[in-house]
């Protein structure tokens, strides 16, 4: 699940306006999809990079640039957007905030295709408008892990129709088992799984997650052993 707080411009974009999720990591066979009311998935094109750059002089002040001549130290992280999930202004088709709806279905996408699908930034605009857009549009970045654990093996490369069909089946009877303290735990944990730099750590990790999901299970049978 994702924090506004946590992205790095959290503040610099309202998140009730229109919101542009960038899906990296898989195409998306197939136009334009209707998941729930305001919230779709679509195809679209963007690469995301992030080079290391060097400057050599001081900035003229608070916010303002490093002046040249700027440097490339080395290449950075970079993603190709093939898909987007777009969340029309004022929408709120689930019990989540904005943010993490958008999350959600990024989620249930992981879960369903075992593919390394990440969103790295929601954007304010299109991604194909930004280029002619009269302001800079904000982006905020989310999920810019530097590794990301495959969770299964699969030669699949795209987001198929009959993905998107189970996620939309699935989304808001999922969405509202998420307010179940025991499951939603353990499905964030399991999501959380993709950012686990260390093969021991996502062991226990796993581990809580089977553990937050079973845990009525043992209050109910200390119950019943103590009677």
């Amino acid at each position: 699940m994702v924090s506004p707080e946590s992205t790095e411009v959290a503040h610099a974009a309202p998140l009730n306006g229109a919101l542009h999720d960038g899906v990296a990591a898989a195409a998306l066979d197939g136009g334009e999809f209707k998941l729930l009311p305001g919230l779709r998935l679509q195809q679209t094109y963007a690469h995301i990079f992030g080079p290391l750059m060097r400057a050599f002089a001081r900035p003229a002040g608070p916010g303002r640039p490093h002046p040249g001549p700027w440097r490339v130290t080395s290449s950075g992280p970079a993603w190709d957007l093939q898909a987007r999930i777009v969340l029309d202004e004022g929408t709120r088709p689930l019990s989540f905030d904005r943010l993490n709806t958008l999350w959600f279905v990024v989620a249930l996408l992981r879960l369903r295709t075992a593919l390394p699908i990440r969103m790295p930034v929601i954007s304010q605009l299109p991604f194909q408008a930004v280029p002619g857009a009269a302001e800079t549009a904000a982006l905020l970045t989310v999920e810019t892990h530097p590794v990301q654990l495959i969770a299964g093996r699969s030669t699949a490369t795209s987001i198929t129709p009959d993905d998107v069909a189970w996620v939309r089946g699935v989304m808001v009877a999922a969405g509202a088992t998420m307010d179940m303290e025991h499951v939603g735990a353990a499905f964030m944990m399991f999501d959380d799984l993709s950012w686990v730099t260390r093969p021991r750590a996502g062991v226990l990790m796993a581990w809580r997650a089977l553990n937050a999901l079973f845990a009525p299970v043992r209050r109910i049978r200390a119950h019943v052993s103590r009677a």
